[in-house]
């Protein structure tokens, strides 16, 4: 062999190995590299995408604890807890608005219907108050630190016939709990 030959043998194995190297390596390592991009793209839209859905979350729970007061946020309590912590906890909120609660008397405990594994802890609460402190009154209710409270029913009247100094306040309150969820009929049925 001669040195053209030579020379040509080298030319062209140098151009398969590039070939094989440009066919092996450098492809994948670019179709990798794309791909890489590819993902990257799609985390930062579910990225953002989730930063969106956290602004409207913390947006919406702002305008819950507005509305419904500090304990919407907290998570349920179990209903034997509730049971005893509930009344003492109204008749506070109660007495620091300005009511002279006469009586607190724990409810029973009632499923909520469609809500499986929440029921509802009801009191009734008679108390009395000045007209002017009902708005006070229902709004100590509302924004109970430590009990969500729904107002089922409120009944006012006049504690003596003439006397719109005094009204007597009947309320029903219940509050949400957990309990345990129903579970499935036998045989298969629901």
């Amino acid at each position: 062999m001669n040195t053209r030959d030579r020379r040509a043998l080298m030319w062209g194995g140098g151009l398969v190995a590039a070939a094989v190297l440009y066919r092996v390596v450098l492809l994948p390592g670019l179709q990798t590299l794309g791909d890489s991009r590819a993902a990257a793209a799609a985390a930062s839209e579910r990225v953002a995408s989730i930063e969106s859905r956290a602004t409207r979350l913390a947006g919406l729970n702002k305008r819950l604890v507005e509305r419904f007061g500090p304990a919407v946020g907290q998570d349920l309590q179990a209903a034997d807890t509730v049971r005893v912590a509930f009344p003492p906890a109204v008749q506070k909120a109660l007495g620091g608005a300005g009511a002279k609660v006469q009586s607190v008397e724990l409810q029973s405990t009632r499923r909520m219907p469609k809500v499986d594994g929440v029921s509802l802890v009801g009191v009734r609460v008679d108390a009395l108050c000045s007209p002017g402190e009902l708005p006070k009154v229902l709004d100590a209710l509302r924004t109970c630190p430590a009990f969500p409270v729904v107002v089922e029913s409120a009944t006012v009247t006049m504690a003596k016939s003439g006397n719109r100094g005094s009204w007597n306040l009947a309320l029903s309150l219940a509050t949400p709990v957990l309990t345990p969820p129903r579970t499935a009929a036998r045989g298969g049925g629901l």
